[in-house]
This record gives structure tokens, sequence and C-alpha cells, in this order.
């Protein structure tokens, strides 16, 4: 876990004469893994600040505190190795993992796609998450009778315009004709 500690950053004061505050500083580092079928496809690290004075905001891609930014960076490395571990163990797969440790907070999420079905979990519910994606997608197909079961849509807006065709539901009080 990220120490929640503020930040303070340690360069000369500015031309004002006002030393930014550990409020006036947002640091942030994202490690983003993207695995297809157990291989690593892509990997990249982002990182920047940002830091609010009279009332601007001046960001930039870098953390000028090198104490700071391996802090932070280490923080998501070290996550990361743990995220890796949960996605070497959906082989049939395709995962993002996404880790991010700001100044402020800490978050990883994972991104699972299994024929084109996803869903986004935090990293610690991610196993049991695949599983039971994995189970939702061997249900078998069957036809029923119409109107006996719920239909599900894939892939959402074709959701919609079937629904603009067919029209609103009744309201469960409306009275039917006998």
């Amino acid at each position: 876990m990220v120490d929640r500690t503020p930040l303070a950053v340690r360069r000369p004061y500015p031309a004002d004469g006002q030393r930014p505050t550990a409020n006036d500083l947002f640091a942030m580092v994202r490690r983003d893994e993207l695995w297809v079928r157990g291989v690593l496809e892509e990997s990249r690290i982002n990182y920047g600040q940002a830091v609010e004075r009279s009332g601007e905001i001046i960001a930039r891609n870098r953390i000028d505190d090198p104490t700071a930014l391996a802090r932070l960076r280490d923080a998501c490395e070290e996550e990361m190795g743990r995220v890796r571990k949960l996605i070497r163990a959906m082989p049939d797969a395709r995962v993002r993992g996404v880790v991010t440790a700001t100044s402020e907070d800490f978050e990883s999420t994972v991104a699972i796609t299994l024929d084109g079905v996803s869903i986004v979990t935090p990293h610690q519910s991610a196993s049991a998450d695949y599983d039971r994606l994995k189970s939702l997608l061997q249900l078998s197909t069957r036809h029923s009778a119409l109107g006996t079961l719920p239909m599900v849509w894939r892939n959402g807006s074709a959701a919609v315009l079937l629904h603009e065709a067919i029209g609103h539901a009744r309201p469960a009080t409306a009275v039917l004709p006998i």
C-alpha cells in the first residue's frame, strides 16, 4: 500500500516566495500491462505531477521529487507483481492490469475478456470473477417458449434499438383486460 504521508516538493521556492505545500501537489505513477492468452503484449509506465499555485495548475509528465517518484514507482511495481500472478492463471483470456499509485491513494484493477465478454474488477476479486465469467460463458444455449426467459443482449447499443422498437414494459400496477 502507498504511504499516505503527504509529499513535499524539494526544490527552490518559486519567484513569489511561496513554497508549494503537500496540499498543492498531486503526483501519480501508473503501470499498465496487456496480456493476451498468457503472453505479455504491451507494458507501459506513466508518471507525472500537478502543482496548484496561485489559482493555477501546472502539470507535467515528470515528478520532481526523486524520492516520491521512487516510492510511487516501487509501490506500482510491487502491486503489479501480485497482479501478474493472477493474470498467469487466466491463460485463455485477454487481461489488462492497471495499477495506479498517487500521492493520495492507490488503485489496482483488472479487465478480463473472454469470448468478447468483459468484466472490470478490483484485483482482489479477479480470480473469482474470472471463474464466474467462464461459468457464465459455459452455460448451454437452448430455445424456450417466447416470453418465458429474460433476455441478455451483448454489445450494448443493439439492446437500446430493441427497446425502442418494442417499447416500454407495462408498469406492474397496470390492469389488464380480462
